[in-house]
Parts: structure tokens; sequence; C-alpha cells
């Protein structure tokens, strides 16, 4: 059997190579020029670092005059950070930290804590 002579037709056909590559060149460059970059920001992380909201925590309980309760704690240590934080991660963080031997916050009341001086 022999080999019979294809047929070209419309799109199938390629017979301007050159003329396509050039016009596929010219695509990728506008692409990538730098005049259609847009200036990126750079994101803010996902999460925060580990033991942040501990060192707020602190750091609010260090600078409060008396005690403070753990809503109180939660307002001053989001509008430190700038992000929320859970009831309940402040609750769980001062009570915590609280019944380490070595730590600065004491509990003097039912929801009152305080830094030791």
């Amino acid at each position: 059997m022999a080999f019979q002579r294809m047929r070209l037709t419309g799109a199938c056909s390629n017979h301007d190579v050159a003329a396509r590559l050039d016009g596929a060149l010219e695509r990728k460059l506008q692409i990538l020029s730098p005049a259609r970059k847009t200036e990126c920001r750079p994101k803010p992380p996902l999460r925060l670092q580990m033991g942040a909201i501990q060192a707020a925590a602190l750091a609010v309980l260090t600078e409060a005059d008396g005690a403070l309760n753990p809503p109180e704690v939660r307002s001053r240590v989001e509008s430190r950070l700038r992000v929320a934080v859970s009831q309940d991660t402040i609750t769980s963080c001062l009570s915590v930290t609280c019944r380490s031997s070595h730590s600065p916050i004491e509990r003097v009341g039912r929801g009152l804590y305080r830094v030791d001086d």
C-alpha cells in the first residue's frame, strides 16, 4: 500500500511557521515587559509567630496600672497586634501562665491578673 498525498486545509496547515513564531514571541515579550508589571505589595503573614500573643499579654499587663480581667487584656492585645484574638486564647494564656512558678503573671482574684512586682 502506497502512501497517499495529504491535502492541507485551513488551520491544519502551517504554511507560514516563521510568522506564527514571530507573533508568539511578540506576545510573550508584551506579557513579560516591565511596563505591564503591576506593583506588588508584601503579603501579611497568615499566622502570628509562636508566643506573640503571650508576649503581648505580658506587655499589656506590665504597662497596666492595676489588675486586668481577660476581656480588657484581649482588647489591648488586639490593638497592639492589630489582629483579632480569641477570648478563649487570652483566658487560656493567662490561666496557664500564672500557674507556672517562674511566671511574672499572678492571679489576684477571680478573673483578675497582674504582673508580680
